[in-house]
């Protein structure tokens, strides 16, 4: 799974920030929002008052310029737009007693979407924040953005255009297959380098799976529960079965892979374009 960039991190903390500052119980997505539109800030302080290396520093500067060129070419200004989100919020009343602030589940929503969207990447950055932010806007940041006379659709496109354009990083996609490897999780490459856990139960579905597989008509078993029943489980020891060797005649040179949907929409600019 990717990690947070320092970017995402410290948008993460000034949200907390502005959460507890006004007197709210969790930390929603608008309070995300603000964080993003204030890197800036940050980047204003004195490297002392900031607490950020140089690496960190310049990774941050990257980050901004990247959130700022997107705003900039649709009219918006940062400053603005965290100033009148920060009004429609208004105050909870909400007293904080520990120095933690938890994400509501709107905002838990948000990080998943984003890590849905990085999912080939090594970084969850704040574009990606942004974009998962801009696929299910609250009112009061559809408010803001109409306010400005730009439409959240077209923010979240500028947004998605550019995440679609970045390179992958640290990753070189020069097989045979380069979009699976972009949007896919190689489960045979994963059991050879043991990451996959010890399969334990499900032992009758795993054999109806490898028998239906078998199969010369119908040979597409589709696996359907609840989440945490053990559908990915399943698929998992099949990827580990075929590494070792076993069922050969049914996954002999067969390559297992995961394919996270999230990411192959999150990666499209438009609709229909994911067709294609």
């Amino acid at each position: 799974m990717p990690d947070l960039s320092i970017g995402a991190n410290i948008a993460w903390q000034i949200a907390a920030h502005e959460a507890a500052a006004a007197k709210f119980q969790f930390i929603e997505k608008e309070h995300l929002f603000i964080g993003i539109c204030s890197l800036e800030k940050i980047l204003k302080l004195s490297p002392e008052d900031s607490g950020l290396n140089p690496e960190s520093l310049k990774a941050l500067q990257k980050e901004n310029a990247e959130i700022q060129g997107l705003m900039e070419k649709l009219g918006l200004n940062t400053a603005h737009l965290r100033r009148r989100l920060r009004k429609k919020l208004g105050s909870g009343n909400y007293t904080h007693t520990k120095n933690v602030v938890h994400r509501s589940e709107s905002c838990k929503k948000v990080f998943k979407h984003a890590y849905e969207l990085a999912f080939s990447n090594e970084q969850v950055t704040c574009l990606h924040l942004l974009g998962a932010i801009l696929k299910e806007p609250s009112g009061r940041i559809m408010h803001v953005l109409q306010e400005a006379d730009v439409k959240e659709d077209a923010l979240l496109k500028s947004v998605l255009s550019h995440i679609s354009k970045k390179p992958v990083q640290e990753k070189e996609y020069d097989s045979a297959t380069p979009y699976l490897d972009r949007y896919g999780r190689d489960l045979n490459k994963a059991a050879r380098e043991g990451k996959l856990g010890p399969f334990v139960g499900r032992r009758n579905e795993l054999l109806q799976v490898i028998q239906s597989l078998a199969g010369s008509m119908k040979n597409n078993p589709v696996l359907v529960g609840e989440p945490g029943v053990g559908k990915t489980a399943v698929v998992e020891a099949l990827a580990v079965r075929a590494v070792q060797g076993k069922d050969s005649q049914v996954l002999g040179g067969k390559r297992i892979i995961e394919l996270n949907m999230g990411a192959v929409v999150g990666g499209t600019k438009y609709r229909g374009e994911f067709e294609e």
